[in-house]
């Protein structure tokens, strides 16, 4: 009995380390994923915000403006134009925003006061099962605050980037965001995507600066 509980201990150790470097892998894979996609996106806000009919919020000619730069960036799922009261004032896909009055949007609040590229929790979007990511800008005229330009972030670049870790076909593995959401779950996305883990368990992560952390199985599976 003893052999055997010093070979299970040590074929133990043997799989948490190995599981330890393909989360470190992961984690940058993720991490340089993500800051591509914020970069492509804070370009394209910045510089559709500078065109005139979207920094008007002139309805009939920012329509036509969102729904060509979208048609021409396919990590887009639709991109609109938001009065302060909430109201939008043209959009390429409305059904990508969320169902329900606009005004009571804490997303628009956080941009107005931001004043710079915000990033969403996750929203359940009007016409699709899968919640998804906004990322954001202001419109202002001189220091006032007039709207925002906000941007649904296809959701699949999350799967590219744990495709790219190349993680062990064995290896079960989850990403969350700072808030607890789960945003990609291999190798069966979609299932978990948008569960939240137990707020004790991300605040024990979030005080960790570097390194691995053993935890209990969040979902319950092991």
């Amino acid at each position: 009995t003893g052999l055997f509980i010093r070979h299970a201990a040590m074929e133990r150790r043997a799989l948490v380390a190995e599981a330890e470097a393909q989360v470190q892998r992961l984690s940058r894979s993720w991490a340089d994923r993500q800051n591509e996609v914020l970069e492509q996106a804070s370009a394209m806000l910045d510089a559709a915000g500078r065109i005139q009919a979207i920094h008007d919020l002139d309805p009939v000619g920012c329509d036509r403006v969102v729904h060509d730069i979208a048609r021409h960036h396919s990590w887009i799922l639709g991109l609109s134009v938001i009065a302060k009261d909430g109201s939008p004032e043209c959009s390429s896909n409305a059904d990508t925003l969320p169902d329900g009055p606009l005004a009571a949007w804490s997303f628009l609040d956080d941009i107005e006061t931001a004043r710079s590229l915000t990033i969403s929790e996750f929203v359940r979007p009007k016409s699709r099962m899968q919640e998804i990511y906004f990322a954001g800008v202001p419109l202002t005229n001189g220091k006032r605050f007039e709207g925002s330009l906000v941007v649904a972030l296809d959701p699949s670049w999350l799967g590219d980037a744990s495709s790219r870790a190349g993680l062990a076909p064995s290896l079960e593995s989850i990403v969350i965001d700072r808030f607890g959401h789960i945003v990609d779950a291999q190798p069966t996305p979609g299932g978990d995507v948008a569960k939240r883990l137990p707020h004790s368990l991300v605040s024990r992560l979030s005080i960790e600066s570097e390194g691995v952390s053993i935890e209990p199985d969040p979902l319950g599976v092991a």
